[in-house]
C-alpha cells in the first residue's frame, strides 16, 4: 500500500488540519484504521488524533482517494466527529464502564393481591 499526499491544509478555527490522499497498489479497499496507522506513521502523527473520514476505491484502478482529519488534541476530535466514525476508526475514547455490571437491578415491590382486586372491580 501506497499513499501519496495530494493536499495537506491547516484549518485553524477547527483546530485540525485536513489531508487529502490516494492509496496506490491496492488489490481490495484497505481498512480505515490500516489506512489511518500507515498515514499516521508516514506523516509522524499521533494515530490517535487522525481520524479518516472517507476512503473511495476507483472503478477500473487500482487506487482509491481519501479524506482525513489531524486534530490539535483529543477533545477537538470528540467534539466534531461523531461517535459512529470515531468507532469506524478503530479509536477508543473511554474504557468501558464496568459498574453496571456490579450493581443490581432495582425491583419493584409487588403489589398486595387486595388492591389489585379492589382496582379490578372498580373497573367493572
Amino acid at each position: 500500500m501506497e499513499i501519496n499526499i495530494t493536499l495537506q491544509q491547516e484549518e485553524k478555527l477547527l483546530s485540525r488540519q485536513r489531508i487529502e490522499f490516494e492509496v496506490a497498489n491496492i488489490q481490495a479497499t484497505p481498512s480505515l484504521k490500516d489506512v489511518r496507522l500507515a498515514l499516521a506513521k508516514q506523516l509522524s502523527l499521533n494515530p490517535d488524533t487522525l481520524i479518516v473520514r472517507h476512503l473511495r476505491s476507483m472503478f477500473g484502478y487500482a487506487r482509491a482517494k481519501g479524506l482525513a482529519f489531524h486534530y490539535q488534541s483529543l477533545k477537538a476530535l470528540k467534539q466534531l466527529e461523531n461517535a459512529t466514525k470515531i468507532k469506524k476508526n478503530g479509536i477508543v475514547l473511554e474504557k468501558p464502564k464496568q459498574q453496571d455490571e456490579q450493581q443490581p437491578k432495582k425491583q419493584e415491590p409487588e403489589k398486595p393481591e387486595q388492591e389489585q382486586k379492589g382496582k379490578e372491580a372498580a373497573k367493572e
